[in-house]
């Protein structure tokens, strides 16, 4: 009998035993879920504790290898150019151009000062492959034309098999051309009567460098402007007081990139930039910092047409101050992805984009940006703006991101900026990690923005609240919404500021291809 019980008792015990196991291993795996369903929305929201150093610079490469061993030969020693001695010496300029027609050519150029002061354009076509190599070489160009309003301190046009342009070590002084004509203006026909003064023209070279270059006072509008082009590595350029007018909205960029074919991508580092300002009226400033524009597709002849694929900008620790607008995209007939990081920017806009016919991607990471009420009209733009996206807005085909930044709105003479974030239809904006401080307006107009982990301080005249805020207004309310998540609070007069440390991943081509442009793309119709 006793036997039994103890053979019952063990038995109890080891069904004790097995049901106490299972009901650990059933709280094990509930636990398991919970934890991963935690980790998955939190994950989804802010991706918080994945810290990572963010990438320093964006440039693959200051050096093009087909430019290396190359004929050198000296613009002094050889062309008979004569640094500092107040004579023209575009001949010399242009002797070289004519040697780079019939093989790459390295030129070295002495310090010294040299002027461009021809009847012409410095300019060739068919070259096969330059580099210049400055030693502090300064260029004055003066234009002698005042109608076009077009003229480059250099022009150059890449034959069809060339082995690339590099370009390091020169300053381009545009200040030879009368400076007191601009903002001036009383008509928009009278910008034909100015010597506006452009820097370099690059055409056709796959490979490209820019690096260790000064732009001076470029009052016609592109220090550089490159087309044609399939890899573009510019750093450490500076551009100080490009141009600007109070009539026309086509002058004032600083870096210019036109249409290309297939696959293209920019990389721009260490680019210190300061727009002109008009000292009759400091609303006017110099127009973009960054412009990518395929204006081909705008022409109605589809057999003019430059249909690019993918173009990747990625623009990293710079500063674009005393624009309108710092970043711009506009009719690209395939997909453009966008990155920056460490950008300083004084502007009324960050970031326009009107006209892609594919894929849109742009992130934006560590921007410090002071963000100004005024520019040449009264268009309401707020950080992103788009035009003419509607249908993109609803497929979600774009998408905008900014992380760990800091926007400060700034009112001047009482006005300040009607929209803060996002504007346009197309807008689908995501913002983590980020303060804007003092916030004068509404966060978004017929658009949506989703704030995660954010400060919202409002502005102490501002008439705001977290919950007008949530209310838009919307051109469509089914799809554009106000969303604050994570850590966002709306704060009034204090000086609270987000320390994000999220590095939000870059975006490469995704391989989606774009649809097949049918029709012509025009320019961005401003409207309010």
């Amino acid at each position: 009998m006793k036997q039994k019980q103890q053979n019952l008792l063990k038995s109890q015990d080891k069904f004790s035993n097995s049901k106490f196991k299972k009901r650990q291993l059933k709280y094990f795996v509930y636990s398991l879920v919970l934890v991963g369903l935690i980790y998955l929305i939190f994950s989804q929201t802010v991706n918080a504790d994945k810290y990572i150093e963010p990438r320093e610079s964006a440039v693959l490469t200051t050096d093009i290898k087909d430019l290396e061993g190359i004929k050198t030969k000296d613009l002094v020693k050889d062309f008979g150019a004569k640094p500092n001695d107040s004579k023209d010496d575009s001949a010399a300029l242009t002797a070289a151009l004519k040697e780079a027609k019939k093989e790459p050519l390295k030129l070295t150029i002495p310090k010294g000062e040299y002027l461009s002061t021809g009847a012409v354009n410095v300019e060739a076509t068919d070259i096969k492959g330059l580099y210049v190599q400055g030693d502090g070489a300064v260029f004055k160009p003066k234009n002698p034309m005042i109608n076009p309003p077009e003229n480059y301190f250099l022009k150059l046009y890449l034959a069809k098999d060339n082995v690339g342009v590099k370009i390091e070590g020169i300053t381009i002084d545009g200040s030879l051309n009368p400076q007191d004509l601009f903002f001036t203006l009383e008509k928009q026909s009278e910008v034909y009567e100015l010597p506006l003064q452009r820097g370099i023209l690059i055409s056709g070279a796959e490979e490209i460098v820019v690096t260790n270059t000064e732009f001076k006072n470029m009052y016609g509008g592109y220090g550089l402007l490159i087309e044609h082009y399939k890899n573009v590595n510019i750093s450490n350029l500076t551009f100080d007081n490009v141009g600007g007018d109070d009539i026309t909205d086509s002058f004032g960029m600083a870096l210019y990139f036109g249409g290309h074919e297939g696959d293209a991508e920019i990389n721009i580092d260490k680019v210190h930039s300061n727009g002109m300002l008009s000292e009759k009226d400091p609303s006017y400033t110099a127009w973009i910092g960054v412009v990518l524009e395929n204006g081909s597709i705008q022409s109605q002849n589809r057999d003019q047409w430059i249909l690019d694929k993918n173009t990747t900008v990625n623009i990293t620790n710079s500063t674009f101050n005393n624009y309108e607008t710092t970043f711009h995209v506009e009719s690209m007939a395939g997909n453009v992805y966008w990155n920056a990081d460490n950008i300083e920017t004084t502007a009324k806009d960050y970031f326009i984009m009107a006209g892609v016919n594919g894929e849109f991607r742009e992130r934006s990471n560590r921007i410090n940006m002071k963000m100004t009420p005024w520019g040449r009209n009264d268009v309401v733009h707020g950080l992103y703006y788009t035009e003419k996206e509607r249908d993109d807005n609803i497929s979600g085909n774009n998408k905008f991101s900014m992380y760990n930044s800091k926007i400060e709105y700034l009112t001047i003479d009482g006005k300040s900026a009607p929209v803060a974030t996002s504007y346009g239809d197309s807008v689908k904006a995501k913002y983590v990690g980020t303060s804007f401080m003092n916030v004068p307006s509404k966060l978004v107009t017929n658009a949506s923005g989703e704030f995660i982990n954010s400060i919202i301080n409002l502005d102490n005249n501002s008439t705001e609240t977290a919950e007008s805020l949530l209310k838009g207004p919307f051109s469509e309310p089914n799809v554009q919404s106000v969303k604050f998540k994570g850590k966002t609070k709306v704060t009034k007069g204090t000086d609270d500021v987000t320390k994000g440390t999220l590095d939000p991943k870059w975006y490469v081509p995704s391989g989606r291809e774009a649809p097949e442009l049918k029709e012509p793309m025009g320019h961005a119709e401003i409207s309010n």
